[in-house]
């Protein structure tokens, strides 16, 4: 039917699934004339071109149009990463607890030292030993002295 339809022989072969040399072959009828098959190339190539333009080779989903929008949306993305993984570059580790942490932490707060002294011996944020340790600071000393 194809090729009562002069349709060109790589058209069958890409209908069919098998190579253009082989509908050829086996039909000499289908090779059509030399203008048809000039035809079908330039077809074809203009629509690999189109596809290649709108289609994303590795997810095969359009790509968005190429244009002013579509630059803005990239730069957008491009600087949220950059900013992403500069918070994550500049963040430290969590700091773990360990038993003797917590240990020389009350051992220091109950002698009288400072929230900012224990901070800097174990190694953490001031604002760290005070939630840890509630009642230890100075300021609480002087309330109890002044009851």
């Amino acid at each position: 039917m194809l090729i009562a339809d002069e349709c060109p022989p790589g058209e069958i072969a890409a209908t069919i699934g098998v190579p253009a040399a082989w509908i050829t072959r086996h039909y000499p009828e289908a090779k059509g004339t030399k203008a048809q098959l000039k035809e079908w190339q330039s077809l074809t190539a203009m629509v690999t071109e189109t596809e290649r333009k709108y289609f994303n080779k590795r997810t095969g989903l359009p790509e968005l149009q190429r244009g002013r929008d579509y630059e803005l949306e990239q730069q957008r993305r491009a600087k949220a990463e950059r900013d992403r993984q500069a918070r994550l570059n500049r963040m430290k580790p969590r700091h773990e607890w360990s038993a003797a942490d917590l240990a020389t932490a009350e051992r220091m707060l109950r002698d009288g030292a400072s929230y900012n002294r224990v901070a800097e011996r174990i190694g953490v944020a001031r604002r760290t030993i005070q939630k840890r340790f509630p009642g230890y600071g100075h300021h609480a000393k002087r309330k109890a002295e002044a009851a």
